[in-house]
């Protein structure tokens, strides 16, 4: 009566068996294909710079009136500050005027609000505006109370670059796979298929990359990093 479930144990054993012995072979039979992965990097120099910061005054709530009248006349002066710098009107985008209340610890005293308008400058000329970011003494002189936020530096021709730089990580991956399969005596043919990795902009020097791109905006060096998982066929 126990038969029956012994010969379907015995006939699963021989299967497995089978199985295992057509991995075993498959594994030592010559490999069609070969993956490996490029890498290509190069240095470039920052053509657009971004200054982000912000105008602002503190007033008290009774006189919210003088307070934004101060911050136009500031914005006045901000303007002609950067007309003076030969950056074109086109270049600086002004935000909206955000007001908000300043803390007090003592509870008696007057209430007061800080007017803030923020500006964003972007320019082709990345020394000037940094030039300007980092010496405002002109504004400061007039009164113009002054926040920076950041100074960003960015690579406009990324996609053209990335095309160049894709084919030299796919040559990389090719001279990898070849002294893989020069191990072996073989040698590597056509390219099979490639998957692409995301473009790494990097500081100089650095080795902090993201699964989704890394960008680094602080510094005006940079390197450009693109990688690639390439399979070739092999003979």
């Amino acid at each position: 009566m126990n038969s029956r479930p012994a010969c379907i144990l015995a006939l699963g054993l021989i299967l497995a068996s089978a199985v295992l012995a057509w991995a075993l072979y498959a594994s030592r039979l010559p490999q069609n294909s070969i993956e490996a992965t490029g890498s290509a990097r190069v240095k470039v120099v920052s053509d657009v710079a971004k200054w982000r910061g912000s105008i602002f005054r503190t007033v008290a709530e009774t006189e919210l009136k003088q307070g934004f009248a101060q911050l136009r006349g500031d914005l006045q002066a901000l303007k002609a500050f950067f007309q003076a710098a030969g950056l074109p009107e086109t270049a600086v985008e002004i935000q909206p005027i955000n007001m908000e209340q300043v803390y007090q610890q003592n509870p008696t005293a007057p209430r007061e609000q800080t007017l803030r308008q923020g500006f964003t400058v972007t320019a082709t000329d990345t020394a000037k505006l940094t030039g300007l970011a980092l010496d405002n003494q002109t504004l400061m002189d007039q009164g113009v109370q002054l926040t920076t936020y950041s100074l960003e530096y960015y690579v406009s021709r990324l996609p053209e670059m990335r095309v160049e730089l894709l084919g030299q990580a796919v040559k990389d991956a090719r001279r990898r796979a070849e002294e893989i399969a020069r191990s072996d005596g073989r040698g590597v043919g056509p390219l099979q298929s490639a998957r692409i990795g995301v473009v790494q902009v990097l500081a100089p020097n650095s080795v902090e990359v993201s699964g989704s791109g890394a960008y680094d905006t602080s510094t005006v060096d940079k390197e450009v990093m693109v990688t690639v998982r390439a399979e070739f066929a092999v003979r």
